[in-house]
């Protein structure tokens, strides 16, 4: 669940809606078409997404591997089965699921993030791939490219890789001024 939050950008929701029949493996994508809600009581409810949300996404290799071992050993053979359950088989619930996310958190040392942080981290690596606004807008369900925007984030790694890349222009050019004389021999 927490890798597909990472790497498919996919909402807390969306995955508490998966289903078995969602899950493409021949294709490697996963189709977003229902969230599950938490309502007033605890009570779940399944719902389609906003129209902009249902989507298909591509899963990358090596997590197509993880999911298809966790669908084997977890989920139930029926194409409706959930994906993901609380721990006693059940609809996962929001309010529930903080308690277990901030427990891994501080299990693997690491500060308590929002579990939604993943869907931003997952937006900003995407776009490191090189993806468009409009893949980006497509990935991650959203309408606007000022949305899919908010979901990115700058990071030091990506800050040295393009100063290394001005640097190379740098260089490029100093070559080519060394290289070239001037019309007037001087």
């Amino acid at each position: 669940m927490v890798l597909l939050a990472a790497y498919c950008s996919l909402r807390f929701g969306e995955l508490a809606g998966l289903r078995r029949r969602d899950i493409d493996v021949l294709h490697r994508t996963v189709r977003v078409e229902r969230q599950a809600i938490e309502l007033a009581g605890g009570r779940i409810a399944f719902t389609k997404p906003k129209a902009e949300s249902m989507r298909t996404v591509a899963i990358p290799s090596p997590l197509m591997s993880a999911l298809e071992a966790h669908v084997a050993a977890y989920v139930g053979p029926e194409p409706s089965a959930l994906v993901f359950t609380s721990a006693n088989g059940l609809p996962m619930q929001r309010t529930q699921f903080v308690h277990t996310w901030r427990r891994a958190c501080r299990l693997a040392g690491v500060e308590p993030i929002h579990f939604h942080d993943l869907r931003g981290s997952g937006a900003t690596w995407a776009a490191q791939t090189g993806a468009t606004v409009a893949e980006l807008m497509q990935r991650l369900g959203h309408r606007t490219p000022t949305v899919a925007m908010r979901y990115q984030h700058a990071t030091l790694e990506r800050d040295q890789a393009i100063a290394e890349r001005l640097g190379d222009l740098m260089q490029l050019e100093s070559e080519t001024r060394s290289n070239v004389l001037p019309l007037d021999g001087r």
